[in-house]
């Protein structure tokens, strides 16, 4: 497993607070939020967070897998480097 892999499953597994196996809208949040600060990224909005759930919640169930979670962690680190 490569070290992103690692990160996505370290971070996915610390935000998964209840064991689903998924992640809601308020534990995302707060997973983004942790990345973002010990990425030293800017803080990630609300705006961000309805913005990933509605573009990575590919089946539409208002919470986001493993696998939707790593396309939204690549895009939290394009997306949101300081200058």
């Amino acid at each position: 497993m490569n070290m992103f892999a690692m990160m996505v499953e370290k971070a996915f597994k610390e935000a998964d607070k209840d064991n689903s196996g998924e992640i809601d809208r308020n534990e995302l949040k707060g997973v983004l939020n942790k990345m973002s600060k010990d990425l030293k990224l800017t803080e990630v909005t609300d705006a961000d967070v309805d913005a990933y759930l509605k573009k990575l919640d590919l089946d539409k169930n208002e919470v986001i897998s493993q696998k939707e979670f790593g396309k939204i962690f690549q895009e939290v680190i394009a997306a949101k480097k300081k200058k």
